[in-house]
């Protein structure tokens, strides 16, 4: 029996049931894991394209609102939106990076809300992992390799309990369990040979995908159902580590002739008057730290009327645009990079609180008005 207590039985043991575990968890992911997410979509559609000259980074903001084709069409730019959700700043890097390796662009409109500036974003491993999978689906296996030793070995990440969900993302990332069906469909399309984009065209959470990374949703706000606003559910304080990468990201793009635009995204005036004057001070102080660091800021929150004026039904909640929204947005967003010198630009925006509350009477919109009885979010007529 002293073989049983022999080292190399038990480095064999130990091989084996590592073996083991790894097998299980193929197995598991292979069947639980889907097929096709949205970021796999972006990063799929993103390496097919011939070339490029700008593109949109940031999270579901930017994914919602930026529309690549009209923007295009009014500009003259063949751009791409790589906006993908819960998009933290290391991933908004990764974007831009790649984007510059690749087609060498020279413009990128980094679409944020101050969601993106607090700790919490930076802390969302799950997001990041999502992320980092579905881009290395698109990637050579050498590549491939290099971006997963980054990311488990990465400050950041390497300090994280949950950075072990890399190698287990059917935990996170999995098929509806309470649907059947779902598994049939998904070991399907594992085995059908198809493309991501080929069976993201079979299914229905992407029949409003447009190509370009435009993904959008048609669904309309229902100002007597809003639960929380970004005040709410948000952190809202910029955080010292996130801004390190965000002066990272402004360094990248100056060290390689890039624009930078960073774009408050519209949400709707009961978000932005739930903050009270706290939202302008804090939009200014954005505007000054990209400002010093040779990026261009814009909140389009913030944007006279005669320049844009969202209608109460371009929203799909209350900070996310629809379709409808998105195209009068990236139709304002685009005229005003056509119309508008850097210097002209400054003067289109509201830097006085009471000024910005007087132009919402003129036209009612609908505010922030506290709290209901039900705790629901109450929106009032500006008037």
């Amino acid at each position: 029996m002293r073989i049983f207590s022999q080292k190399p039985f038990r480095k064999r043991l130990i091989a084996g049931f590592i073996v083991l575990l790894i097998l299980l968890n193929y197995a598991a992911g292979f069947f639980m894991e889907p097929m096709v997410t949205a970021a796999d979509v972006m990063w799929q559609d993103f390496r097919r394209q011939k070339q490029l000259d700008t593109v949109y980074v940031g999270s579901s903001f930017c994914r919602a609102s930026f529309n690549p084709y009209i923007i295009d069409n009014i500009l003259g730019t063949d751009s791409f939106n790589m906006g993908t959700s819960s998009q933290t700043i290391d991933e908004s890097l990764i974007s831009v990076r790649d984007a510059v390796r690749t087609y060498h662009v020279k413009t990128v409109i980094y679409g944020v809300g101050f969601y993106n500036f607090d700790a919490l974003t930076n802390k969302n491993v799950n997001a990041k992992v999502g992320f980092r999978r579905a881009m290395e689906k698109s990637m050579s296996l050498p590549q491939a390799l290099r971006s997963k030793w980054e990311f488990v070995t990465g400050r950041d990440e390497f300090s994280d309990p949950l950075s072990v969900n890399y190698f287990f993302p059917w935990l996170y990332n999995h098929i509806d369990f309470n649907d059947p069906d779902a598994y049939e469909d998904n070991i399907e399309y594992k085995l059908s040979g198809k493309s991501v984009l080929q069976i993201a065209a079979q299914k229905e959470k992407f029949r409003f995908y447009r190509g370009k990374g435009f993904l959008v949703k048609d669904g309309v706000i229902d100002y007597s159902n809003i639960e929380d606003t970004g005040k709410d559910l948000y952190d809202n304080h910029p955080d010292p580590v996130t801004m390190r990468k965000m002066d990272e990201l402004c360094r990248y793009c100056r060290e390689n002739g890039v624009s930078l635009i960073v774009v408050q995204t519209p949400k709707t005036a009961v978000d932005v008057t739930s903050y009270g004057e706290q939202y302008m001070r804090e939009s200014r102080e954005l505007e000054q730290f990209f400002a010093q660091r040779g990026a261009q800021y814009y909140d389009f929150n913030l944007i006279k009327p005669s320049v844009y004026q969202p209608q109460p039904d371009d929203f799909e909640d209350f900070e996310h645009l629809n379709e409808k929204g998105s195209s009068a947005f990236s139709t304002a967003f685009a005229n005003f990079l056509r119309g508008h010198s850097e210097d002209e630009r400054r003067n289109l925006f509201w830097r006085d609180w009471a000024a910005y509350t007087s132009s919402l009477q003129q036209t009612g919109t609908m505010i922030y008005g506290g709290r209901s009885g039900d705790g629901k979010v109450k929106c009032i007529p500006a008037r």
